[in-house]
């Protein structure tokens, strides 16, 4: 009564409200249990981060167990499928240490890139095992293979480095953890990874093999064949040549 007075009601209106409200004394207020539930954007915010952190550790090791399937498929082998792992998660662990070491957290926004660097760095180490595997040489595979390499991730690179001048924290945020990743992975694969699979041969726990002599022929970038494959001759006669060497038609007889 005293509250109500102090706001300056009429007395009609402070026996109203007395007479309406739900509890006569604190002690009636106490002994009920009733559960209120809260709203408001920040509410909101709080619960779709705390479902999107949930259930991204199942969306990164689905995406990890797929990719593992795939490559295990495509060597056929367990040791060829850990080696070509070996970029993804060495560059996984990089990202994670830059991430700490510049205090970036994660959000909603930012792990979604996680699955997606894992489906996009994976491809640097196969295409170097491949071709390690196919010539025989890890040194040889990374004269051959790397300017690819390099070029197709430097242009996904690019397409991430727009997101740095964003505004918005958060998509800034991925745009720093893809470029890391990207960053990581590229350096590991076009040095540790050849370096590694020299190694395992030089030690004779690896075997790189050579292509098959009945691959079908294929040309390197520079234009010479690669080992194990028909290489074609220099002395080979060209479409010309051919035509020439074809006998004349003789006249007709008049």
């Amino acid at each position: 009564e005293k509250s109500l007075a102090a706001y300056g009601f009429f007395d009609l209106v402070n026996q109203e409200i007395l007479k309406s409200r739900p509890f006569k004394t604190l002690e009636d207020v106490q002994k009920t249990k009733k559960t209120a539930r809260a709203t408001g954007s920040t509410i909101l915010v709080a619960q779709f981060t705390y479902i999107i952190q949930r259930e991204t550790r199942w969306i990164i090791a689905g995406t990890c167990g797929l990719v593992f399937v795939i490559l295990l498929v495509s060597f056929r082998n367990l040791k060829s499928c850990l080696i070509a792992l070996v970029p993804l998660i060495t560059g996984m662990l990089v990202m994670t240490g830059v991430m700490v070491l510049f205090d970036v957290k994660l959000n909603y926004f930012n792990v979604i890139v996680f699955p997606i660097i894992i489906g996009y760095a994976i491809n640097s180490g196969i295409f170097m095992l491949f071709r390690s595997i196919e010539l025989g040489s890890a040194v040889q595979a990374l004269g051959r293979i790397g300017p690819p390499i390099s070029a197709s991730n430097l242009t996904t690179f690019a397409g991430w480095v727009a997101l740095l001048v964003a505004v918005h924290p958060g998509v800034r945020s991925m745009g720093v953890v893809a470029c890391v990743g990207l960053a990581a992975t590229l350096i590991v694969s076009l040095t540790f990874l050849p370096a590694l699979l020299e190694l395992l041969v030089e030690k004779g726990w690896y075997h790189l093999g050579t292509a098959s002599e009945d691959a079908p022929p294929s040309i390197a970038f520079d234009g010479s064949a690669e080992p194990g494959v028909p290489a074609v001759s220099a002395a080979s006669p060209s479409l010309k040549d051919t035509a020439a060497l074809k006998p004349a038609k003789r006249g007709k007889k008049k």
